[in-house]
Formats: structure tokens, sequence, C-alpha cells
């Protein structure tokens, strides 16, 4: 990779020792990383004693060359946001900051019972689609990257790269849950692995943090029996990918001439919809589904605006797998585990579900 100057991006070599000019940041990095921990043991935070730990890891791991002047620094991919992304090592950076939260969460006692289990909810099945992924052709545009040398090429100018890209066919979700009581309830799914990379079974208690939450649904259920579906278009945590910046200025050139409305997604941000499932593989790849309802009383009601509006409430993000797991009080009718296998095609049709 190169920058538009034609400077190239510094990188790290295969098997390469931290630099001596970058010893000063290695320093820097295990202080902080000394603080945190101490923070988090003694549970006391003291303001203003912090440095940023993802700026000061990025130093190190980038490689950059150590400037003769101050501002001419040519940053690594790994400084900046767009290119960090097909770095390795940013992802060591986020497990490495990701034990610190579990740090901090190892201090929590576990839910106990009554906090978790509600025996006037009973999921009497979870049903899931066949889950199939696959690599789609997408089209970016990249016209505005490219220098024209007058307007009427850069109004006639339309150049498009295809790259291959992670996606999954749509996937309904069906509940069968009874309650007591007419209600609201939240319904949450995780998606998590079975068995480690040994095939080994995982144990729920140590391997409730690699669950990840893929969705987040509030609903009213009647008192008897429910019958519930939910589509994968619909999870709340994810969005589609962006329309193409030529088709989103057609459409704002008709809004102003009056011949359509311009309407824009409620949810502006989110995770990636096409992302939404690991790859699987060819055979089917073993996964667990964490179904957990729960009742919703005097949820807050979030506004933003031009944002979507949203419900939440006192749980802590990531409820009820953001502590500590003490499977016994895991064991009850609001809870349900699904077994689910997601399969690779290298040759689907987008829209098709069977």
């Amino acid at each position: 990779m190169v920058y538009k100057n034609g400077l190239p991006f510094p990188h790290r070599p295969h098997r390469s020792k931290i630099p001596h000019y970058k010893h000063k940041y290695l320093h820097a990095v295990q202080a902080v990383e000394r603080r945190i921990s101490d923070a988090i043991d003694s549970g006391y935070v003291i303001d203003d004693f912090y440095n940023s730990y993802e700026i000061i890891a990025r130093k190190i791991l980038g490689y950059n060359p150590q400037p003769k002047i101050p501002y001419r620094i040519v940053p690594s991919a790994m400084e900046s946001y767009s290119s960090c992304l097909r770095d390795p090592a940013f992802y060591r950076l986020c497990e490495r900051i990701s034990y610190f939260y579990y740090q901090y969460k190892s201090h929590l006692n576990p839910y106990h019972k009554d906090e978790v289990i509600y025996p006037g909810l009973k999921f009497e099945s979870v049903d899931v689609d066949r889950l199939v992924t696959y690599f789609d052709d997408f089209d970016a545009t990249i016209s505005n990257g490219l220098a024209v040398t007058s307007q009427k090429e850069a109004e006639t100018l339309l150049l498009k790269v295809r790259q291959f890209r992670l996606n999954h066919k749509p996937f309904t979700v069906n509940f069968t849950l009874n309650s007591d009581i007419v209600q609201k309830v939240a319904i949450q799914m995780f998606l998590g692995p079975k068995y480690d990379a040994q095939h080994n079974l995982l144990d729920f208690t140590d391997s409730y943090k690699y669950f990840y939450e893929i969705d987040y649904w509030i609903t009213v259920v009647d008192a008897g029996s429910n019958k519930l579906e939910r589509n994968s278009h619909d999870f709340f945590f994810v969005r589609p990918d962006d329309e193409p910046s030529e088709i989103f200025y057609k459409r704002i050139e008709e809004a102003l001439e009056g011949t359509e409305k311009l309407t824009y997604k409620p949810n502006i941000y989110g995770f990636p919809d096409r992302l939404l499932l690991p790859k699987g593989h060819l055979g089917g790849s073993p996964y667990q589904l964490f179904v957990f309802v729960s009742p919703r009383k005097n949820p807050i009601l979030w506004l933003s605006q031009p944002f979507r509006n949203y419900e939440v409430d006192y749980h802590a993000m990531g409820y009820p797998l953001d502590r500590p797991i003490y499977r016994p009080h895991f064991d009850g009718p609001n809870i349900f585990f699904k077994d689910v296998n997601i399969f690779f095609e290298s040759d689907v049709h987008p829209n098709s579900t069977s």
C-alpha cells in the first residue's frame, strides 16, 4: 500500500524485533498496563493518570521509522483506522485490551439465580433455518479517489472495483414461548463455539466469553403459548452495506426535483449484516446458540435523532453473559441452548434461503 503522495506504508518484517527507538513507547505502554491493572484490583481510579493505551500500542506495532523532523511522520498501517483491519497485530491488540475487561469482570460475583431465572417465561422450542455463508461479489466505487482534469470528466467518470466479501443467506429463527401473563419481554440471542480448536467440547463456564450477542429484541407476549418469528435482517445490531455514492447522489437529485422522497435507513450505524455469521465449513461447522428471555419492567426510551429510538434497561451490556458464569444458575425455563451448524457454499444465489 502507498499513500497518495507515493510514499509506501511502513511495514513490519516477519519475525522482527521491536526497534530500539520504540523502546520508550514500550516502557510507556507497560506503565499504562500496570496502572490499569492496579486500578482494577484496587477498585479506585485516579483521573489524568492514564494515557491512551491503544495509541501507544499502535505506535509500537506499526514499526514506522523515527522521523528526523517531528512533523514529518509517516503513519503506519496500524495508525490508520482504515488500514489497520488488515493487520493481524490489530486483533492481537484488541485481544489484549479485552483482557483488562475480563480482569475487571473477574472481580464481580456471578449473577444469582434470581437475577437470571424467570419461572414465568419458558421456551418450548427454538428452530433455526439452515445457516449458509458464501463469498459475494461486491462492487466499490473508487471514482472519487482519482484525479480528473475537468468538470465534465468528473461527471462522466465511473470506475468500480470488484472483490469477494463474506455474506450469508437470510435466515429465520422461530420461537415457541410460554408466558404466565401478558408482558413485555426482551429476547437475546448469543452465538458462540461448541468445540475448541482440538475438537474438545467446551464448558460453558469457560466459553461464555466467546459468545457474542447477535440480536436484542423487545416484544410483547400474551398469556399462554406464543409463536414468534425473527428474521436475520431485523436483528438489532446489524445493518446492510451502504449504497454506492452515485446512487445516493441520484436520490438526492430526485428529491430536490420533487420526484422522489429522500429516505434513510433507521440504523445508520451497526455491525455489518454480512459478517453476522462466521464462515463455517463445507460440511458444516458446529456452533451453539444461547437464547435468553427476560421481562422488561420500566424500560428507558433512548431518543436519538436522526438515529432510531430504542429501549434500554438497567442491565449491563452483554447481560447475562457479562460476568463469570456459575453453570447451575443458568438452568432455567427462560434459557435455551440450540446446536446449529454453519455451512459454507461456494456457489449460491444471494436471495435463496433453501
